[in-house]
């Protein structure tokens, strides 16, 4: 029986304005039964829900430095996984073939979305996750990338609240804002990293 029905037999048992308040009382104890029994939309609700991040990108000067220095464009894709256990197994290699990335992550893929990064410039945007969405992964297609640093994930939900903030440079990306769930070194920076030209 639904609790609509079972609101309506209460409304029709109880006169007056008492009524309205039993109805409620009624309704707000057969959802918290619902609820535990987990037939209910309480928590999967909130869960459900599209997050909103603020994310931020800068690209360097060298950015997808060139054997002789030249700075070129990088294509950033930004990912919307359920989980990220996939991202964190994906090859390099798999990025470049066609719908390789689609078969390494998987069902963990939500949606892609994919930019064109020119060097020296900044981009503001906010992203509109599915509910379902745990994780955020972005991979930079680097012409020659340094170990793993070509890839981040962020925790989509604790992220919401501070945004991502990413740099793109000649051979790596680092995060600067959002709270990774990779562990790709000391993401902050670029100490350390040295680019094959």
């Amino acid at each position: 029986m639904s609790w609509v029905a079972v609101s309506a037999i209460l409304l029709a048992w109880l006169p007056g304005c008492a009524a309205l308040g039993a109805v409620g009382a009624a309704a707000g104890a057969i959802d918290r039964v619902m609820d535990v029994a987990g037939v209910g939309k309480g928590r999967d609700a909130e869960s459900n829900k599209p997050i909103e991040v603020a994310m931020k990108i800068h690209a360097g000067e060298r950015l997808n430095a060139s054997g002789s220095g030249q700075p070129l464009s990088l294509v950033l894709r930004v990912y919307s996984l359920r989980s990220a256990e996939r991202l964190k197994a994906l090859a390099y290699a798999r990025l470049s073939a066609p719908e390789g990335e689609r078969e390494a992550l998987g069902e963990d893929l939500v949606a892609v979305r994919e930019l064109v990064l020119l060097p020296g410039k900044s981009y503001a945007l906010t992203l509109k996750m599915p509910g379902e969405t745990s994780t955020i992964g972005v991979t930079g297609l680097f012409r020659a990338p340094y170990a793993d640093r070509w890839k981040l994930a962020f925790d989509a939900r604790k992220s919401a609240d501070s945004g991502i903030v990413i740099g793109a440079h000649a051979c790596a990306l680092t995060a600067s804002a959002g709270t990774l769930v990779t562990d790709s070194g000391p993401a902050a920076s670029l100490v350390g990293v040295q680019c094959n030209r």
